[in-house]
């Protein structure tokens, strides 16, 4: 199988196995290199090999992260991603997903200069 980092091509083989024959993990990269494996009944090999990612789609390490290509663990700091996803979707759907009102998001900004505050609360968006 071949395709973007994290979408379950992992997922599939075990399934179709119906055990678990090659690890997997919600971090993308977890499959390091191309593994194979055979149905000799059905006189197949089935591939699993690390997902891939196109360059024009995507420029930044920003865009990995939030396509899921680059784990947050590796992002020292969180907000271009939060910024991103932002601009790109707008504050109302963060809001109803995290159950916020305005006065929640007016205390929000108020701390926004506290460092760990500010991290903090972008590492619960990317997560």
């Amino acid at each position: 199988f071949v395709g973007y980092p994290n979408v379950g091509k992992s997922s599939v083989i075990n399934a179709l196995f119906g055990a678990k024959k090659v690890s997997m993990s919600r971090t993308p990269g977890k499959t390091k290199h191309l593994q194979t494996l055979e149905v000799p009944e059905l006189g197949l090999t089935l591939c699993d090999c690390p997902g891939l990612v196109f360059p024009s789609v995507v420029a930044t390490k920003t865009h990995l992260v939030i396509n899921g290509v680059v784990p947050i663990e590796e992002m020292r700091d969180f907000m271009p991603p939060v910024r991103l996803i932002l601009e790109r979707v707008g504050i109302a759907p963060l809001m109803e997903r995290y159950g916020l009102a305005d006065a929640d998001l007016r205390e929000g900004i108020s701390r926004l200069g506290e460092a760990e505050v500010a991290s903090d609360a972008a590492r619960t968006v990317l997560a």
